[in-house]
Parts: C-alpha cells; structure tokens; sequence
C-alpha cells in the first residue's frame, strides 16, 4: 500500500509539473480534493527517515530527510543593570531545542509558512507560533483538537527546483526578520547543493520592509534573482523540494545563539567595507534611538530626553530614515544606545558585546523580548518601565511619560560599565 502510495504522489506530482509550464497559476479547482482531507498536527522528527541530508536517491523516492544544524543548547538572561519595576525577571535557564533542515519533497505552503506534507501531515515547528498562542492555524480550518482541513483556496503556484523558506507568521516586522530569517540565508554558503537555490520571502505589502528586506539578503550574499516572493491570502505555494530550516527563535519564550552569531559575523563583514559613502555621524559611540516618525508608542516628554542626552554627547538616529546598512554600521560602532521597545532596536544585534542597552517600554507590557536578545548578546541591559498616558491606541502601543531622573540613574551606571570596561 505504502508503495501504491508512493507511486500515485509522483504520478500526481509529474502531471502537475506538466500542467504548470502551461498554467503557471493553478486554482483551487485543481487542488479542490484537498479541501476534503484531514490534516494531523505532528512533530516533523516523528516524519523524519534518517537524521542526514538528502542525497539525490532521496529526493528521487520522495524520501522526507533532515539534517542536524545545531544542537540543543540552552542559556541564562542576565538580570537588568537597572529596573524600576516589579516585573519577576527569571533567572531560569532557557532550553534551545535543536535546529533541523528539512527537506520536503512536494511541500505545501500557506500565505505565512505553515507547511503540510502531501500525504497530509502539518510540520509543527512552522505552525507553532499559533498553536502555541491558541490562534487560527495559517491557512487552516481546525476540525478538532489536532486535526484540520485546508481552507478554501483563491490561488496557488507551483515552485520547480530547491526552494529555502525564509518566511514566518512576523515576517512584515523588520526586527523579526533580522533576527528570525535573515540568519537561514546562511545556509546557501554552509550547506552542500544549496548554493543555487532560490530562497522564498513573504510577499509583503508594505513597500518599506519590502525595500529592507532586499537589501540585507544582498548585503548577506543573496542575489536577487535567487528572491521569490510568495503570499496572498488564500494562496499556496507548490515546491518540487522545500529545504525548511526548523526555527531558530520561539517569539518570545526564546533565542537560538545561531542569530547572534551570524548578525555578528554579517556586522563585521560589512563594518570591513568601504562605508566612506554612507551618512554615518562621527558621533555614533552613543545612541538615542527615536521612534519620532511612527505613530505609536512615543515618549511624551522626548523633548526633554533629547536635551538630557544630545549634552551627554548622544547622537539622536531616526533609522526609518537610514538604509540597512546604515543601521548596521552605525549600531556596531555603538557603547551606549537609548531606545524605545520596536522594531529598530533589533539593531542591537550588530551591536558588540560591551553595549549598555537601555529601554524605554511602556508599563503596559513586560518589554521580555529585548532583555532576552541583549542576555544572549551579553550586553548591559536597563529597564525603564514608563508610566502609559494612555491606552487608546491599543496594548503595547500606548504614549508614555519618561522618568527624568530615572533615566540619569540608568545612564550612570552605564557610563561607569563602560570606563569599567576599558579599564
């Protein structure tokens, strides 16, 4: 039966192949049985064969593979230098499973990169960051506790050749994709075969992170003809061979230290460039990072933490201004960098290990994510929890009132960590 099985997936799949170098875009009535069929919610190591990577034999049989790209690991966050809070920050270690790359021959992907199997099995690490938050499944209707069908499907396409994902459900975040996505580029350079594969990006809406999001994977090694841009509400993707890269962060439980590193390394090799055409201020040892130009969560008293810090000797940044490898640079020269909770502060990623990190965050919201980046980066971290002005703009998002003093007492510290340092 297996064989049987077997026989009628490639035979299916070959005339799908056919039909696409006639159709390219294919719709829900070619893919209208699928509408039908229960899908079950299993861990991928359960429909893992071999722990190696696949070799053509493999990819030929159908053969569902993975390779081991980093083991289990686990790491401590560093209680914050300063907190005016009583937020319990949790000494405990935090467990890192291990990383796979797995290849899935005939793979189905939704609009966020949940992936099903053809013979209907969901792969959990891509559908985690909903089940785990009790949210609509991506792309499915749920039936019962584990079991789901395919939602009625607007479009889909078929994708030949080796295809890496580099999508998730936070992909139209700047911050998450540096730190979520962006490492994955890695393996084009690190895994043998992959070095011509195309790798699929989200299909974003929003021009702005679309721009970033093609200049750091060319600033990684990414050419732009290997970009594919997939997405679409109701639509699927097709991939003859999907090389999927287990996650390497848990948004916000934790942090693969595989982020760190390659940020790391991607800071330093684009720090060694020529940079003499970029607008980098002089100035950049410390930062005040401005959320100025959006339109949620901003400090109503800014005027006055500008003052205090531009007589510090800060340099007030506005990166929604800067391209990305402005970000880079500038963040990795930095000793000091003052900021609001967002996306932009990700940019302490490039940052080195000494860096003093001190975050405004609303007391709305326990602002874990940012501690959690800097303990795994082993910078200082500061909590200044401010008091909300007001909650109309929804959780998280509220204006907030920054404590003068406070903040002169967090910068003390770390103007003496630093002298500290070099001494």
């Amino acid at each position: 039966m297996k064989l049987l099985n077997r026989i009628i997936c490639r035979l299916t799949y070959s005339i799908r192949l056919v039909l696409v170098k006639f159709s390219g875009d294919l719709t829900c009535l070619f893919l209208g049985r699928k509408e039908a069929q229960i899908y079950r919610i299993e861990p991928a190591q359960t429909l893992v064969s071999q722990k190696t990577y696949p070799g053509k034999d493999a990819e030929k049989d159908g053969t569902f593979t993975s390779f081991l790209l980093h083991p289990e690991s686990s790491y401590t966050r560093a209680q914050p230098k300063y907190t005016n809070s009583n937020i319990a920050w949790s000494s405990a270690p935090q467990a890192v499973p291990p990383l796979y790359l797995y290849s899935i021959p005939i793979a189905c992907v939704s609009n966020l990169g949940v992936i099903s199997t053809f013979d209907g099995n969901i792969i959990a690490e891509s559908a985690e960051q909903f089940i785990s938050k009790n949210q609509k499944l991506d792309g499915f209707v749920r039936i019962s506790k584990n079991s789901f069908v395919l939602e009625k499907i607007r479009g889909a396409h078929i994708f030949q050749g080796k295809h890496v994902l580099l999508t998730n459900k936070h992909i139209d975040n700047y911050g998450h994709f540096i730190l979520e996505c962006l490492p994955n580029a890695r393996l084009l350079n690190e895994t043998s075969g992959l070095a011509d594969a195309k790798v699929v990006i989200h299909k974003t809406e929003n021009p702005d992170i679309r721009k970033s999001v093609y200049e750091v994977l060319a600033l990684a090694g990414v050419e732009k003809e290997q970009i594919v841009e997939f997405g679409g509400e109701g639509k699927i993707g097709l991939f003859e061979v999907l090389l999927y890269p287990s996650p390497i962060t848990n948004h916000p439980a934790w942090k693969s230290n595989v982020s760190v590193i390659y940020c790391e390394q991607l800071a330093k090799k684009i720090s060694a460039l020529d940079n003499s055409g970029l607008e980098i201020s002089t100035s950049s040892e410390y930062l005040y990072v401005s959320r100025s130009a959006g339109f949620k969560r901003r400090p109503t008293n800014e005027g006055d933490v500008i003052d205090l810090l531009v007589a510090a000797k800060f340099t007030v940044i506005y990166p929604e201004r800067m391209s990305v490898q402005e970000q880079i640079v500038t963040f990795s020269r930095a000793k000091i960098i003052v900021g609001i909770l967002g996306a932009a502060m990700t940019n302490i990623i490039f940052s080195p290990q000494m860096a003093q990190i001190i975050m405004f965050t609303p007391d709305s919201i326990p602002g874990y994510f940012f501690w959690d980046l800097a303990s795994l980066k082993k910078q200082g971290y500061y909590a200044l929890s401010c008091k909300t002005i007001s909650q109309n703009k929804g959780y998280g998002d509220a204006d907030f009132y920054v404590d003068i003093n406070e903040l002169k007492e967090a910068l003390a510290i770390a103007n003496r960590t630093i002298s500290n340092l070099k001494a």
